[in-house]
């Protein structure tokens, strides 16, 4: 029962870790996504506003 207990034990503290990571990684992806938007929004911005007076 004791060897069970602490298999149990290490594969809990293993799994913790895992969702740690995950959870840094998707931040990480979060705000990578929220650069890209703002980069995009940025460069179409101009190109709306030329589009829209109707130059080319």
């Amino acid at each position: 029962t004791s060897d069970l207990v602490q298999e149990i034990s290490a594969a809990s503290e293993e799994q913790s870790a895992g969702v740690s990571q995950i959870n840094t990684a998707m931040s990480q992806l979060s705000q990578i996504t929220q650069q890209n938007a703002s980069a995009s929004k940025s460069w179409l911005q101009p190109l709306l506003k030329k589009w829209r007076s109707g130059g080319t």
